[in-house]
């Protein structure tokens, strides 16, 4: 599990970063970001204070919570 969380956490993390603050403006909220392990983050809402909420899918094999939504908030930061 806390591998999953790790999974989680890195591409939240990653996602902020190669944003740099605009992903807001450029229509980031209301889409799907999947990673080479085929897992999935549903990016459903970026408000206007740069909260991202949605949730992650995981499909990498040797987890026992494969296809388990789970939560995810974040935050877009600026500079």
């Amino acid at each position: 599990m806390n591998r999953t969380w790790s999974a989680i956490l890195s591409v939240v993390v990653l996602l902020v970063l190669a944003c740099g603050g605009v992903c807001a403006a450029q229509g980031l909220g209301e889409s799907a970001w999947t990673n080479q392990s085929a897992s999935t983050l549903y990016i459903e809402d970026v408000d206007s204070e740069g909260l991202i909420t949605g949730f992650y899918i995981n499909r990498a094999a040797g987890f026992s919570c494969i296809g388990t939504p789970y939560p995810v908030t974040g935050w877009v930061l600026d500079g």
